[in-house]
């Protein structure tokens, strides 16, 4: 939209009313060139004029990907105030809901803007917690999850601890399996066997690292796909390489790895939209960075993955938009390896020196340069925890053969 139409446009709307629309636009920091708006024809009642002409007007706000399509009125001034009005009353809605948004998109706001991931986390939680509920009274007993965790004293151990303490108070029920013997394989892909055909676990989740040589090719093809809710299988991991939108991931067809899906939420969720954006994704395990970089992709962002062998990956970063941070190495990144105003979403999970939970990023120093960032902890992490302990409930659902689960 022209701000300079702005009065222009509505020909049929009092100048009292367009005056206030223009005020509450410039009280939120809205900028008109951020809105696309298209006009399409209308359907159902109203006759020839409104069904055969682009009198329907579609508006999107791309910094927070709202959407709004209006056509009632047979006016196209009046369906284009209607539509815009509509739009800015969802933006204040938004704005209500996490009041740092406005901060983060408002001209000449503050920064940097903390992605947290708590809120949403919660969200999600309340949405398992009702699911569990649901199915207790359906079916007579709980969903079941089964945890298989080699080294108690990894970074994963602790996310895993909260995981089963979680689990539990969602109305999960929850078992961990620490196997003594840590080089015995067979064991291993027995018990992962025997976990994928008892009728009495709904999901499966295998803590990394693995002892070595027990992550390979033999596990992922033996972990039963339906249970796999973190997407370690080779049958759910072939899935994602070869989809082709990311609304099958999003409506449950098969699962995918959790954390690259919490960074695709969070960012949805802060209304960040990584269309044509660079994305530089910093790590290329089959767990998250792959993943995340399919995920980006489908999203029609441009991605370049670096890995240790990259060449100067300062210049790789600098030049990002976004940058995904999965390397687990305390503080790796650096202020001066990245440019200005760019978004970080820092996915590790490290202790320092000091056996303090940290990221990837030199969180205290590079929030300084960047738009928005997210903590470590307090970040992408809950926001995956959420988003297993759902995939979990959903797996119950599928193996009793529930319809309608919808990705919440």
């Amino acid at each position: 939209m022209k701000e300079r139409n702005f009065f222009d446009i509505f020909s049929n709307v009092r100048k009292e009313k367009i005056l206030e629309l223009k005020n509450r636009i410039e009280k939120l920091g809205i900028d008109l060139s951020d809105i696309e708006e298209k006009f399409i024809k209308g359907s159902g009642k109203g006759g020839q004029k409104k069904n055969k002409t682009n009198n329907t007007v579609f508006l999107k706000y791309h910094p927070l990907n709202i959407c709004i399509k209006y056509g009632r009125a047979r006016s196209l001034s009046l369906n284009r105030f209607l539509a815009l009005r509509m739009l800015v009353e969802k933006i204040e809605e938004r704005y209500l809901k996490n009041p740092s948004l406005m901060n983060f998109f408002k001209k000449g706001g503050p920064m940097p803007m903390i992605l947290e991931g708590k809120t949403l986390s919660e969200n999600i939680s309340n949405e398992t917690r009702v699911m569990c509920e649901e199915f207790l009274r359906k079916y007579g007993r709980k969903p079941s999850l089964a945890i298989v965790n080699y080294f108690e004293n990894s970074p994963s151990a602790y996310y895993m601890n909260i995981k089963v303490k979680k689990s539990l108070s969602l109305g999960i029920d929850t078992k961990v399996y620490t196997p003594e013997n840590k080089t015995d394989k067979k064991y291993f892909l027995s018990l992962i066997e025997k976990l994928g055909a008892d009728d009495s676990v709904d999901a499966i989740m295998v803590e990394k690292p693995l002892p070595d040589g027990f992550d390979d090719k033999e596990f992922w093809d033996i972990l039963n796909p339906s249970k796999d809710v973190d997407c370690l299988s080779s049958v759910n991991m072939g899935k994602l390489f070869i989809t082709r939108n990311l609304s099958d991931i999003e409506s449950s067809k098969f699962f995918v790895p959790q954390t690259a899906n919490a960074c695709i939420k969070l960012m949805k969720y802060y209304g960040i939209d990584v269309r044509g954006k660079n994305a530089v994704v910093v790590g290329r395990s089959s767990i998250v960075g792959k993943p995340l970089a399919i995920m980006l992709s489908l999203l029609d962002a441009t991605v370049t993955i670096c890995h240790s062998k990259t060449r100067e990956i300062e210049k790789h970063l600098k030049f990002a938009d976004i940058i995904f941070t999965a390397i687990g190495k305390a503080r790796f990144i650096k202020a001066n390896m990245i440019g200005e105003n760019q978004i970080i979403i820092d996915i590790g999970t490290n202790f320092d020196e000091n056996g303090k939970i940290c990221g990837d990023v030199d969180f205290d120093r590079v929030r300084e340069k960047v738009s928005a960032i997210t903590p470590v902890p307090g970040g992408v992490g809950p926001v995956t925890l959420s988003l297993l302990l759902n995939a979990v409930v959903k797996a119950a659902y599928s193996r009793v053969g529930s319809e309608g689960v919808r990705d919440k």
